[in-house]
């Protein structure tokens, strides 16, 4: 008779707990490590600013005071000021007026000038009146006070000598808007005193009586240009 020979039978296989546990263990710190990684990615971050990118243009403001009157600006550009010789005058006597002009802006000028555009004769009111050209024998000198310097009609240090050659006339040949009197810009921030003089020839005839010569100066400030 024949025997029935069985195989041996096959161990069962066990759940081993402890490799799953580090398993997962392992799992759980990968995917702790790359949420670190993107998180330090996304949030760190970094930054420079300049505030306050603001531009401010400087201004230049010309004071023009008489006599120490109270003092006409030049805000809206060229403004008309003082009269610098109101009155009536004779031959032969001197009239003295002083005027101070001042930079009143927040930036300095790189030029001072001073200029004249016309000198015009007219009648005086009055029934009276000549019919000569007062602006060819009205003399003027003008003095800065503060370097004592004289301008017109010489350029020279102290004090100014009038002549018959420097006459309101001849100012306005000399120093027109194209070729101005160029002026020190030194003094200007604290205030540029003139001594500005005038008067009429005594060998002027009768043809100058009751006539008005109208000579316009134009103190100018430039910065840059």
């Amino acid at each position: 008779m024949s025997e029935l020979v069985q195989d041996p039978p096959i161990p069962s296989r066990q759940f081993d707990l402890g490799n799953l546990a580090r398993l997962l263990l392992t799992v759980l710190i990968l995917i702790a490590s790359i949420m670190l990684i993107n998180g330090t990615i996304a949030t760190s971050t970094t930054s420079t600013v300049n505030p306050g990118g603001t531009f401010t243009a400087g201004a230049l403001i010309l004071s023009n005071s008489v006599e120490g009157r109270a003092p006409c600006l030049s805000t809206a550009g060229s403004v008309s000021c003082d009269n610098l010789f109101p009155g009536v005058h004779q031959p032969g006597g001197p009239v003295s007026t002083r005027v101070t002009i001042k930079n009143e802006g927040t930036i300095a000028p790189d030029s001072f000038t001073l200029y004249s555009s016309f000198c015009r004769v007219s009648d005086a009111p009055g029934p009276y009146h000549g019919v000569g050209d007062l602006c060819q024998v009205t003399t003027l000198t003008i003095h800065d006070d503060v370097h004592n310097f004289c301008y017109y009609p010489t350029s020279t240090a102290g004090a100014c000598t009038a002549g018959a050659s420097g006459t309101f006339a001849d100012f306005v040949r000399r120093y027109p808007v194209s070729s101005p009197l160029k002026l020190s810009t030194d003094h200007l921030g604290g205030g540029e005193t003139f001594t500005v003089t005038a008067d009429i020839l005594p060998t002027g005839g009768n043809e100058y009586q009751g006539r008005t010569a109208n000579i316009d100066f134009t103190w100018h400030i430039t910065q840059g240009g």
